[in-house]
């Protein structure tokens, strides 16, 4: 189903951020992406994990979109951040376990990922989006 034209500058954009984000992050080492701006701050590898675990999240718990196996690849068995729920906890949260540039790259560019998601979302229909807690409640 073709993109609407009034979208289509916004996936362009996407894409293009996508690339660019990526090509920074792909050969960056464990130490690069150990950085922190300041001591209480989240590391490179944290804030690039979010980013990748929250759009899977937006795309499949919120829109209805994607393939389960996505989203459930960023769910850990343990959080290191005080006042995060295990349910809610992603990548970023469990700080024993620093995410590799290619295990980032790889997720955010997996087939059936977010990153295709973004043109399912040019053939969404007017129907609002699904409760995030839709899953929860039925």
């Amino acid at each position: 189903m073709p993109v609407t034209p009034v979208l289509q500058p916004f996936i362009d954009g996407w894409a293009t951020h996508q690339r660019l984000l990526l090509g920074a992050i792909a050969d960056l080492g464990p130490e690069q992406l150990a950085l922190r701006p300041a001591p209480d701050q989240m590391a490179i590898w944290q804030l690039a994990s979010h980013m990748a675990g929250a759009r899977s999240y937006w795309f499949h718990d919120v829109l209805g979109e994607g393939d389960p196996a996505i989203r459930d690849m960023f769910r850990v068995a343990q959080t290191t951040v005080l006042g995060v729920p295990l349910e809610n906890a992603g990548w970023e949260d469990d700080e024993t376990q620093a995410r590799t540039a290619a295990e980032i790259v790889d997720a955010s560019t997996r087939p059936g990922g977010w990153s295709r998601n973004a043109w399912s979302v040019g053939r969404r229909t007017t129907s609002p989006p699904r409760s995030p807690n839709a899953a929860a409640t039925g």
